[in-house]
Parts: structure tokens; sequence; C-alpha cells
């Protein structure tokens, strides 16, 4: 009986710890009116991309790793918004997001994240 309490209590417990690594494993991206602040929770550097909504389906881009386009793990940045492409009186930008990962031996980006932010 004392096996089946421990083994159900491990259970719990072990469901509790991976919903809390959910919520710290994070991305984030608000804007407070003058500029957009991206929060890094995971513990991997990601690379980002934003952009006016309205341009969003008129330009044509890929992934990168470039670091100036990124937030270490654990860190936020802001990005004003003078410094976003897009049209003036835009309302939302869109927020792209990906990590690097090795594949074949290479470093490239990983899976695509995206998010529409109001501005």
């Amino acid at each position: 009986m004392n096996l089946v309490i421990l083994s159900l209590l491990t259970v719990i417990f072990l469901a509790g710890c991976a919903l809390f690594e959910s919520e710290s494993n994070t991305v984030t991206a608000r804007s407070d009116g003058l500029r957009v602040t991206v929060k890094n929770e995971t513990g991997d550097r990601i690379y980002y991309f934003l952009v006016g909504s309205e341009l969003a389906t008129l330009i044509d881009w890929i992934p990168h790793l470039d670091d100036s386009q990124s937030v270490a793990a654990g860190r936020s940045r802001t990005i004003d918004h003078g410094d976003i492409m897009m049209e003036e009186n835009e309302t939302q930008a869109v927020f792209w997001w990906w990590k690097a990962e090795i594949r074949d031996g290479e470093r490239v980006p990983g899976a695509i994240v995206s998010n529409i932010i109001d501005l």
C-alpha cells in the first residue's frame, strides 16, 4: 500500500514539475505603445524577426542566426517602434522567433513560432 501511495505522489510531483517547466519555457513580446519588449524565459538564445502586419504579407525573408536580432536565455530586449519595419499608423506587428538547432553537424534555424502584437 505504501508503495502505491509513494508511486502516486511521485507521478503527481513529476506532473507538477512538467507544468512548472513549461510555464517558464516561454517567449513573450509585448508593446507599451513606444517599444516592444521581448522576454526570453527559455534556456536557449532565441532569434527573432519583427515587422508590421501589413508589410508581413509583402516581404520575402528567411530565418537566420544573427546575434543582432536575438535575445539570450533568461534575458529581455526592447525594440523601439521606430526600428520596426512597418507602415505608418500600423496597429499590429508580427513577431516570429526560433532557436538554433544542429542538423547534419551544422547550426541552423529551428521551428518557427509566430505571434501578433498589438502596438
